[in-house]
């Protein structure tokens, strides 16, 4: 981190950690590294952690005073009150949350997004694209988001998708007194928050990723099943309508609308599949008797075949042996198989 000048805090990296042992010190690095020229601050929140997450955070504290400032409750709060409470101690003029399995890529990113904030004074976020690492198996775009290519939007987009990554995000802070008491319920983080915050401002964009988002089988949101998150996030918007007096109801309707017809279309969609799956099991059924049934064929026409070609010779034998007066022991029943290994 380059030398910074005295005064005011000009940007909180609010960086809310549990059980990330693996990943702190990557994360808590990337923003040391930053090249500022105004002064900066990480506020960490380690949720006492099962593993030695809280041990590298006091470590790093102990060595960069004057930048990180930790929050250590003695008992654990929470994923949600986690985030209140760090978010709560961010003295900065703009925030960058940081996750505590992520990190920053470009060692420019905050005073590029200060900067452009400090130039458009009508935006109150700016974001960009993330780049994503996964592992634990799950597998996604190379980039998040892949397809945004507008240089502004508005609260509206923000209803129909939360396209803003976590780490990829600087907003103007303390644009509201705080937040509100049913935020924490939402345990969905930045999304209501992006919508409190767009309220007061467009949203602007860069198109270079600059930072990175592991996806994971710990992680909150990736961890959790299609139902729940649908859920949540109905569960979010009934309290941002509730939250700003019905102002912008048409837009939540309509994010609940398409919702369910993209339902009803995975429903119609598993039901295609389910009958196609269950095509596939009846003709596999009938496969399976066509090919028993071949297979019991083939054995006969081959002990017909067999006996035919067989059969001058045994009459042959047969008439030898009685000219000759030798007797002809009687052969005991034999199954198919040995009658076709000693008749070829």
């Amino acid at each position: 981190m380059s030398e910074q000048a005295g005064g005011e805090i000009k940007v909180s990296v609010c960086m809310v950690t549990y059980n990330h042992e693996r990943y702190i010190a990557q994360a808590i690095e990337s923003a040391l590294a930053q090249r500022v020229d105004f002064p900066l601050e990480i506020v960490i929140g380690e949720d006492c952690s099962t593993d030695r997450t809280r041990e590298i955070v006091r470590d790093f504290a102990r060595r960069y005073p004057e930048t990180i400032r930790p929050r250590l409750p003695a008992k654990n709060q929470g994923g949600s009150p986690n985030f209140v409470n760090t978010f709560a101690e961010c003295r900065g003029k703009y925030v960058v949350i940081l996750e505590g399995d992520d990190y920053f890529l470009n060692p420019n990113k905050l005073q590029i997004q200060a900067d452009k904030l400090d130039e458009r004074p009508d935006w109150a976020i700016h974001f960009h694209p993330v780049k994503c690492i996964y592992s634990d198996g799950i597998t996604g775009a190379d980039v998040w988001p892949d397809n945004f290519d507008r240089e502004e939007a508005t609260i509206h987009d923000l209803f129909e998708d939360n396209f803003i990554p976590t780490s990829g995000c600087m907003f103007r802070n303390r644009l509201f007194d705080r937040l509100p008491d049913w935020f924490t319920q939402t345990n969905l983080g930045d999304w209501p928050l992006n919508i409190l915050n767009a309220a007061h401002g467009n949203i602007g964009f860069t198109k270079e990723p600059m930072s990175a988002y592991r996806k994971h089988a710990g992680g909150l949101w990736t961890g959790m099943d299609r139902g729940r998150q649908l859920m949540l996030t109905f569960r979010m918007f009934s309290m941002i309508d509730h939250h700003f007096g019905g102002k912008y109801r048409d837009e939540i309707y309509k994010h609940r609308y398409n919702t369910l017809h993209w339902l009803m279309h995975e429903v119609d969609q598993a039901r295609v599949v389910n009958q196609y799956v269950e095509g596939l099991e009846s003709d596999n059924r009938q496969l399976t008797e066509l090919n028993e049934r071949y297979e019991a064929m083939v054995d006969m026409t081959s002990y017909r075949v067999v006996r035919e070609i067989m059969r001058p010779w045994k009459q042959f034998r047969s008439r030898l042996d009685k000219f000759l007066g030798r007797e002809v022991p009687e052969e005991p029943p034999q199954d198919l198989a040995t009658r076709l290994k000693r008749a070829a």
